[in-house]
């Protein structure tokens, strides 16, 4: 499995460097900007010129997760914050940690899902399996 790279403001020069550079590398990347537009527009020409797909989405929806959104009045209190790096890095951990969590969660569920399939639920070894998984 490859990790996506979002990249904020990755639709200037540097940022599409970046961008370019870790696609080059075989990474997922999602392309962020405050304009969606130019983020697609961004992103759809790194796509071409590399063939490859590239994503893209504002800033915040860039940082946060579907569980942990990021939100603007998030960022506009970070701004004001004595402690900003300390919290900025805090933040960005629970959010990795967020969707990490979010991707085991749903492995569980299609797990025992599927343990439920009736060539699973017939066969011994796959449902003991299945059972060991989620213990």
């Amino acid at each position: 499995m490859t990790s996506s790279v979002a990249i904020i403001g990755g639709t200037g020069q540097l940022g599409a460097a970046i961008a370019r550079r870790l696609v080059k590398a075989g990474r997922t990347v999602i392309i962020g900007s405050r304009d969606v537009a130019k983020a697609t527009a961004t992103a759809a020409a790194l796509g071409a010129e590399l063939g490859r797909t590239v994503d893209s989405a504002t800033n915040l929806d860039a940082a946060g997760s579907s569980s942990l959104p990021i939100t603007r009045g998030v960022i506009e209190a970070l701004r004001d914050e004595p402690d900003q790096d300390v919290l900025g890095k805090r933040l960005a951990s629970e959010a990795a940690l967020s969707s990490v969590l979010e991707k085991a969660l749903l492995l569980q569920r299609t797990l025992l899902t599927g343990k439920k399939e009736p060539n699973v639920a017939a066969n011994e070894l796959a449902v003991q399996a299945v059972d060991q998984e989620n213990s």
